[in-house]
């Protein structure tokens, strides 16, 4: 009797602590409920919902671990067995992500194995970011809390556990943006550099540090101090990984970014007018509900794309209620941006993934659920999640939602 009561006293204190750390840290518990929950539904619906997909660009689908290795996925994969191959369009494909991989790899970790385990803790560290950010804006715990939830639960979180930069991305940037507005401007820089070394669009961090350290010394060139080399460092990842290309090339990144875009991707080809774009994506989608081709595959040609139109609308919506609600200048700024070099492209291709790492986005969201009866709040997340599972078996199973 007294083993069990010390066992039932030791139980209670276990139970305590973890009530305190989960209290205490919602945004590491609730992003690791969430990966441990994707990675059992994807090795699910990759072994018992097996369906063909496309087979061209996968490789074959033996486990739920192989299941995160689709499309962008197989090129990292190549970078990180035979490097960079500068007559394919694997370059397209900024190197930090696989250069992280490589290195855990050459130690003896198995590659997807590495893969997963990066981007689980890459997530925990963006999660835990978001948080504070979100916390730095509102000052309110049930927002920031909203927050990660409407985060995770958006459609496209899956590619968080795919063998893509989604996560080790959204962790540099988040962190990137707390430090900024905690004016840490020379450490938000290097952290927007290895962003920018791990996809191109980091690139628009400098504009955004650069909008927010003004702001902060009220736009006058007087008060401007040695921490305004964070704006320069903060190109450094992207103009790295640019240089090496020229050196090896010996032809500027803007052209042979266009001829591999050319020739690969044709349709993403740069669109200066971007009420073109607009226009036809609009008219697009209007024109395909109307029709009847998307019968025969209807996921593919008509909710993934409407998740493209809704991700650049809301991008786009972040930037314009960001200003009127008079967010910090920096998640404005980098919302506008995000949706301005989106549309560039000619067209709103992959943006449910890109917007993930729009952060404004989720916080209004998890600012406007505040104010709304539970039933609605329940109402959004089971959608979301309707959505997230739809297009995580899509997407493991070889099709291409983005």
């Amino acid at each position: 009797m007294a083993r069990l009561k010390r066992l039932r006293i030791q139980l209670v204190k276990i139970n305590s602590k973890l009530s305190t750390f989960i209290k205490k840290y919602p945004a590491i518990v609730i992003p690791l409920v969430w990966i441990i929950s994707m990675v059992i539904l994807r090795f699910f619906v990759v072994s018992v919902i097996h369906q063909p997909g496309n087979t061209t660009y996968n490789p074959p689908i033996i486990t739920g671990l192989i299941g995160a290795i689709k499309w962008d996925g197989v090129s990292y994969l190549a970078i990180i067995q035979k490097g960079y191959d500068l007559s394919s369009f694997n370059t397209v494909f900024y190197p930090v992500f696989p250069l992280i991989i490589f290195l855990l790899h050459k130690i003896g970790i198995n590659i997807v194995v590495a893969a997963q385990f990066i981007n689980a803790i890459a997530l925990l560290i963006a999660s835990q970011g978001l948080y504070l950010l979100t916390m730095e804006v509102t000052r309110k715990r049930k927002v920031a809390i909203l927050t990660i939830l409407a985060w995770l639960a958006f459609p496209s979180a899956h590619f968080f556990i795919a063998f893509y930069t989604e996560a080790v991305f959204v962790a540099l940037a988040t962190w990137s943006l707390l430090l900024l507005l905690r004016k840490k401007y020379l450490a938000s820089g290097i952290l927007a550099a290895l962003a920018g070394g791990t996809r191109g669009v980091g690139i628009i961090f400098a504009i955004v540090i650069a909008a927010q350290y003004l702001s902060d010394k009220n736009w006058s060139w007087r008060k401007i101090d040695w921490q305004i080399v964070s704006i320069p460092v903060a190109l450094a990842g992207t103009g790295t990984y640019w240089l090496w290309l020229y050196s090896k090339t010996n032809v500027y990144p803007w052209v042979y970014f266009a001829s591999i875009y050319d020739k690969y991707w044709p349709y993403m080809g740069f669109e200066a007018n971007i009420f073109r774009t607009i226009y036809k994506e609009t008219t697009g989608m209007i024109g395909l509900v109307g029709s009847t081709a998307w019968l025969d595959d209807w996921f593919s040609q008509l909710f993934t794309r409407l998740h493209f139109f809704i991700a650049w609308l809301a991008i786009a919506w972040s930037a314009w209620v960001g200003w009127r609600k008079k967010l910090p200048i920096s998640l404005v700024v980098y919302s506008g941006l995000t949706a301005l070099t989106l549309v560039l492209t000619g067209n709103f291709v992959s943006d449910s993934r890109y917007i993930l790492a729009v952060f404004p986005v989720f916080i209004l969201i998890a600012m406007w659920l505040d104010k709304q009866a539970e039933w609605v709040r329940t109402l959004y997340f089971v959608l979301s999640a309707v959505g997230l599972g739809a297009m995580l078996t899509m997407f493991s199973n070889g099709y291409w939602v983005g």
